[in-house]
């Protein structure tokens, strides 16, 4: 069984500053079964070779600098993978080239642990609560027990939202009334250049 974390979008009206639409982002965990997914996956040859981290959060910020080169208009994922020694190593970079949702499989080498699910808030000025862990966000992280990592891409931040201590829904943005997310914890910082950019996608 392959867990593929799908990232999407949902639209909710409101004002900000007077004016525009809020796009929420939201997420939902689906499984696909693939029949070749019956066998775990191999480790990758020259996989124990990679550079490795003493923490998930360390792991974190080399994977937001990263994902951050990955593209600043689309949404990038990844995961981070914990070898039998204890050391965190990061995963390939994902993108789905959408600037609102993006699909990435949380699936790990033999032998290894997935340890979180990492991915980006592009600044899109109206496409994104950019703080914020969504609701459908958390949900994912609770039914699968994985760490999430947001890198909100306006100011540089990573966020982590740990299922196992962190309150999933003690903040109500003002724009977004009646709606309760998370910030999670900020454990690392990226430079980033804040700029807004919105996606081509078409009509």
């Amino acid at each position: 069984m392959i867990k593929t974390l799908l990232v999407t979008a949902t639209v909710v009206f409101g004002l900000i500053g007077g004016l525009g639409i809020v796009i929420e982002r939201t997420s939902q965990i689906q499984e696909h079964a693939f029949e070749a997914a019956a066998k775990p996956t191999a480790a990758p040859s020259g996989a124990d070779a990679l550079p490795a981290y003493d923490t998930v959060e360390e792991a974190a910020v080399h994977d937001a600098e990263r994902l951050y080169k990955c593209s600043r208009a689309y949404e990038c994922a990844g995961v981070i993978a914990q070898r039998p020694d204890g050391k965190f190593v990061v995963g390939p970079v994902r993108s789905s080239y959408s600037g609102d949702s993006v699909e990435y499989s949380l699936t790990v080498p033999m032998g290894w642990k997935l340890a979180a699910a990492v991915h980006t808030h592009p600044c899109n000025a109206q496409s994104h609560a950019n703080p914020y862990f969504s609701p459908q966000d958390i949900n994912g992280y609770l039914t699968y027990k994985v760490l999430g990592i947001m890198v909100n891409l306006c100011d540089g931040k990573v966020h982590e939202f740990d299922w196992t201590r962190d309150p999933p829904n003690n903040e109500s943005p003002p724009e977004m009334e009646g709606t309760w997310m998370t910030q999670g914890r900020i454990v690392g910082q990226i430079t980033v250049d804040g700029v807004s950019q919105e996606p081509n996608q078409g009509m």
